[in-house]
C-alpha cells in the first residue's frame, strides 16, 4: 500500500524509475496532491533568491521547508550566491578532521547575519531547532531520507548538475519523494535530463513573472519511501 506519495509524485517516480511499476501498488487516494512547480530563473543569482525568499513564505506560516542539494559542493555555491544577493559577507567553509565541509562556522554566519537557514547533517543543525525558529533547512539529498517536510525546493536542476551516475535515478526518487504540500524544481539554462522525464507534468513558472502567477491546486493520491 503507498501510504504518503501522492498522485503527481507517483508519476514522476514511475517516469524517473519506470522499472519500480509503482502504479501497480494500491494507493491511498485520500491525500491532496503535491504541486511541482518547475520554476525557471534568467541567471543563478535571481534562482536562489527566489528560493530563499519562497521558503521564507512557507515558514512565515508554519511550514517546514528544506533545500536540498546532491552534493558539498551545490550547497556550498548555493551559500555563497545567498550571501552575496543579501549583500552580506562571503564565508569560506572550512572541512573537518575527516576531510568534510564543516558547516558549523557557516550556520553561525547565517545566523549572525540575520539569514534564517540552517544546513542540518553530520551533527550539524536541528530539525526541531529550524522548525522551532521558523528556519528554512538545508539538507543532502541523502540525509533526507526517510524525512518529509511540506515544501521541498530543489534548485540548481540544469544539465551541468553534478548527480553520481552510479545511483542518480534512486538519489534523485529520494530528493523529488520528500514533499508533502509542494515540490519546487528551479534552473536556469536547460533542465536536466532526469527533469526532462517529467517536465510535462510540472506546473512551469519564469521566477521573473511569479508574481503574476497563481498555479492551480490538484487532488488526489498518496505513499510511502
Amino acid at each position: 500500500m503507498i501510504h504518503r506519495l501522492t498522485r503527481s509524485i507517483i508519476s514522476a517516480v514511475q517516469k524517473v524509475l519506470p522499472k519500480m511499476n509503482i502504479f501497480g501498488a494500491a494507493r491511498d487516494t485520500t491525500k491532496v496532491d503535491v504541486n511541482i512547480r518547475l520554476c525557471e530563473a534568467q541567471n543563478e543569482k535571481e534562482e536562489v533568491k527566489y528560493v530563499y525568499q519562497e521558503s521564507q513564505k512557507g515558514t512565515a506560516v508554519g511550514d517546514t521547508c528544506v533545500i536540498l542539494f546532491p552534493t558539498n559542493k551545490a550547497i556550498q555555491k548555493f551559500a555563497d550566491l545567498l550571501l552575496s544577493a543579501s549583500n552580506k559577507p562571503a564565508l569560506s567553509v572550512k572541512t573537518n578532521n575527516w576531510g568534510s565541509p564543516d558547516y558549523t562556522d557557516l550556520n553561525k554566519h547565517f545566523k549572525a547575519h540575520g539569514i534564517k537557514i540552517q544546513f542540518i547533517g553530520s551533527g550539524n543543525g536541528s530539525l526541531k531547532d529550524a522548525e522551532t525558529k521558523k528556519d528554512t533547512m538545508m539538507m543532502t539529498y541523502h540525509s533526507s531520507k526517510g524525512l518529509d517536510f511540506d515544501n521541498v525546493f530543489l534548485p540548481f536542476l540544469n544539465n551541468s548538475l553534478y548527480i553520481s551516475p552510479n545511483n542518480e535515478e534512486t538519489l534523485f526518487m529520494v530528493a523529488i519523494t520528500r514533499s508533502r504540500k509542494n515540490l519546487y524544481l528551479s534552473y536556469f539554462g536547460y533542465t536536466h535530463n532526469l527533469v526532462d522525464k517529467f517536465k510535462g507534468d510540472c506546473t512551469e513558472i519564469s521566477i521573473a513573472d511569479i508574481s503574476n502567477v497563481n498555479p492551480s491546486k490538484k487532488s488526489n493520491t498518496d505513499f510511502d519511501f
